[in-house]
């Protein structure tokens, strides 16, 4: 015997929100929709589960809440749900043989001022090596929780970075 068809709406409804949940959390601890591989993923996952919803209800609800999914998923790509995306941003956009100036203008670009969070703060710890440190102070629930981008330069240019995770 077979489920009734708002079972398996229901079902792929639940378990779209949870993908969609489990996205969100990891958004917010590791910046994870700006890889491309977990954005893929998450699509993926989420498509067999709404096919598999609508194949056997054949309802238009599967197909808005895979819509909906959809549209919730690609917000969250440009929604910073803490100060470590647009840091990890900032760290992306870092490639080998850009000036040190233009890697101080990235960091600026992405941390405004006045912005929705506070501008990581750069140490120059020599010539050839700045650290760009994020929430120095703790500012993430009075706990001391840093993390930093370690840019090499040579000549003025960049050859490596390194991101530290707290």
């Amino acid at each position: 015997m077979t489920s009734p068809p708002r079972v398996h709406v229901g079902a792929g409804i639940v378990s779209l929100g949870i993908l969609l949940g489990v996205a969100a959390a990891a958004d917010y601890a590791v910046a994870a929709t700006l890889y491309p591989a977990f954005l893929g993923a998450v699509v993926l996952l989420g498509a067999v589960q709404a096919a598999r919803s609508w194949a056997f209800s054949h309802s238009r609800v599967a197909a808005l809440a895979a819509l909906v999914f959809l549209v919730a998923l690609g917000l969250l790509r440009f929604a910073a749900l803490s100060p470590r995306k647009p840091f990890v941003a900032f760290y992306l956009q870092l490639q080998a043989g850009m000036s040190e100036e233009a890697a101080i203008e990235s960091l600026r670009s992405t941390f405004p001022l006045g912005g929705r969070y506070a501008r990581p703060v750069v140490n120059r710890a020599s010539d050839d090596l700045l650290w760009f440190q994020l929430d120095p102070g703790g500012l993430w629930g009075g706990a001391y929780n840093s993390e930093f981008i370690r840019a090499e330069f040579e000549r003025g240019r960049l050859v490596r970075a390194a991101y530290l995770w707290d």
